[in-house]
C-alpha cells in the first residue's frame, strides 16, 4: 500500500547507466550548439507530394510540425558554448569518479519490501494501471475486466456508431 500510495508521479531511483548518461549529455551539448550554429531560427519548407485522388495540394511537413531528422553536426567554434560543455562534462566526469571511487552513494528512495512489490506488481501481466479520473489516484484493474468493459461501451450502438471511414479525411 506504501508503494501505491505514491502514485503515478513518483520515480523511483535506478542503477546508474553511466553510457546511457553520457548519451544524453552528448545529445544535450548537440542540442545547444545547434541553437547557437542557427540563432534559434527555423529554416525549411520541406514538402511531402501525397499521391491521392483526394488531395490535390501539396503538403508541407511545416503544416504539421514535422521535420526530416538532421545529422548535421555544428562545428565546436563558439568559445562560450564549449567552455559550458567542457565544464559540465568535467563535473559529470568528477561524479563518475566519484561514483567509482565509492565516495558519492545513490540513496534509494524504495524499501527492499517496496522494490519487491513494484517488481511483482510491474511483472503481472493481468494488471493495468491507470490514472484515477479525479484526484491523481492510481487504479488497478483486471486486464480481462478492463477489455470486457471497453468491448461492451464499443459494442453500445445507441451510443457510438461504426464508420465506413475515416472523418478527417471526408473534409
Amino acid at each position: 500500500m506504501n508503494l501505491l500510495k505514491k502514485g503515478l508521479s513518483f520515480s523511483p531511483t535506478g542503477t546508474l547507466d553511466t553510457f546511457s548518461l553520457d548519451i544524453v549529455l552528448q545529445r544535450f551539448f548537440r542540442n545547444i550548439r545547434l541553437k547557437t550554429h542557427f540563432n534559434n531560427t527555423k529554416s525549411g519548407t520541406d514538402e511531402v507530394k501525397v499521391d491521392s485522388n483526394t488531395y490535390s495540394d501539396q503538403l508541407t511537413l511545416k503544416q504539421f510540425s514535422l521535420r526530416i531528422k538532421s545529422n548535421f553536426t555544428p562545428p565546436k567554434i563558439y568559445h562560450p558554448v564549449e567552455t559550458f560543455a567542457n565544464l559540465v562534462q568535467r563535473d559529470f566526469n568528477q561524479l563518475l569518479q566519484q561514483c567509482k571511487q565509492g565516495d558519492l552513494h545513490i540513496r534509494h528512495n524504495l524499501t527492499s519490501e517496496e522494490k519487491h512489490a513494484l517488481n511483482h506488481l510491474l511483472d503481472d501481466k493481468s494488471l493495468i494501471f491507470k490514472p484515477a479520473d479525479k484526484g491523481g489516484a492510481l487504479v488497478i484493474l483486471d486486464k480481462e475486466y478492463y477489455i470486457k468493459e471497453i468491448m461492451s461501451q464499443l459494442n453500445d450502438t445507441l451510443t457510438y456508431k461504426i464508420l465506413d471511414s475515416d472523418p478527417v479525411y471526408s473534409i
